[in-house]
């Protein structure tokens, strides 16, 4: 046997192929009946539809042959797959390359095959759809072209197949996400409702202070619920793909004032203090919009955690090449280990707040998955043990 060389382009080829997400799965009938036609049409009792990582040849659906795998090396289609169309063998052992093959030698003791490459949309081969015969013949020109529609067919069923399978992800995300929604907008909404009426019914017989305090209560739950549709927008807007605005050069301490005043009331409300450490002219790469939606959900959650008249921290760390660190560190209880060992940035389980209030949990999974679109990245500090340390890496401007 001859050995066959990797693809030109194997890398891209091997991430085209994982991106259907069909390695290793069941059988399914949309690719037997193809697989099926294949056989009957070009008159062979053996048809396959293979796919072909960096080590094997994994069978989807076959006709006529009881196998589900091989090594690449003595795979006729791993010739197959250096082909911009059909690669035809009508005598294999009147053909170097194949003749000491052992499906040649032994049973099935095959003699022909015809196999076309499977191309993804980026016309990179990641299989084959090929049919074999134990006897020396050759294709007729309309089964050939039978075989490159059937190729194409199975690409579209794939594409299909993945399509539903993230129709089905963003689905059970979006029910579970409504679901927290649902439960956590309730508390604030029934503060603005509670405090609105209190104000409507007894506002003559109230204190000025009385009304300040009721007044504050409806500003930082209408915060809340704000804050909830923010996340929840761009939340929907990630998971349909969206990709960041044009990357500028952001100024972080222009920002943080920027969100300090948007936040000073909830501030005010649990008597907080912001201690700025930052550079004051520290600038990072991304879209404006969905930094400050970083910065927002953060600090929104620190002060959720932080005790009674306590302090957030927000620091410049270290530059590490090209990205720059920014901490933000509250005085609450912090982090359970094992929810940090659960990767608990990913999560989102419903957690309780310094006041018995209930986090949708929403907040720091949705900031690392605009980070992570920037080429950033979000995630807590294990090694804090007062308060719980988040920080964030952007590319440096």
């Amino acid at each position: 046997m001859i050995k066959v060389p990797n693809h030109p382009k194997e890398e891209s080829r091997l991430s085209a192929l994982l991106r259907y997400e069909v390695l290793d799965s069941e059988d399914e009938a949309a690719f037997d009946e193809l697989t099926q036609l294949a056989a009957y049409m070009c008159e062979t009792p053996f048809a396959l539809f293979n796919l072909i990582d960096d080590r094997r040849l994994w069978c989807k659906s076959r006709v006529g042959l009881d196998v589900h795998e091989t090594g690449r090396d003595i795979a006729f289609c791993s010739h197959t797959i250096l082909q911009d169309d059909i690669f035809e063998v009508q005598d294999a052992l009147r053909d170097e390359r194949f003749f000491d093959n052992p499906f040649v030698m032994n049973d099935p003791k095959l003699r022909f095959y015809a196999g076309i490459p499977l191309f993804s949309e980026e016309h990179l081969p990641i299989g084959t759809l090929c049919v074999l015969d134990p006897r020396a013949k050759a294709l007729s020109p309309e089964q050939q072209n039978v075989l490159r529609v059937l190729s194409k067919q199975i690409v579209n069923q794939l594409e299909t197949r993945l399509n539903n399978r993230r129709l089905q992800r963003i689905t059970e995300q979006y029910d579970a996400t409504l679901g927290m929604l649902a439960h956590d907008l309730t508390s604030p909404f029934n503060g603005i409702l509670g405090c609105a009426k209190l104000l409507n019914e007894q506002s003559d017989d109230l204190s000025s202070d009385e009304v300040k305090e009721m007044a504050q209560g409806i500003y930082v739950s209408s915060l809340k619920v704000y804050q909830l549709l923010d996340e929840l927008m761009r939340s929907v807007l990630c998971s349909m793909g969206a990709s960041p605005g044009e990357q500028k050069n952001c100024n972080v301490s222009s920002m943080l004032d920027e969100t300090m005043d948007f936040l000073k009331e909830a501030f005010s409300f649990k008597q907080l203090s912001l201690v700025n450490r930052l550079r004051r002219h520290l600038e990072i790469s991304g879209d404006p919009a969905w930094v400050k939606t970083i910065l927002r959900n953060i600090i929104t959650n620190a002060i959720k955690h932080s005790p009674q008249g306590g302090s957030i921290f927000v620091e410049y760390g270290q530059v590490t090449g090209r990205m720059v660190e920014i901490s933000i560190t509250d005085e609450g209880r912090g982090f359970p280990l094992e929810e940090i060992r659960r990767q608990a940035l990913a999560s989102t389980e419903a957690d309780s707040d310094s006041v018995g209030e209930v986090g949708h949990g929403l907040g720091l999974n949705l900031c690392r998955k605009l980070a992570e679109q920037q080429g950033g990245s979000i995630y807590i500090d294990p090694e804090c043990r007062h308060g719980a340390r988040v920080i964030m890496r952007m590319k440096r401007a």
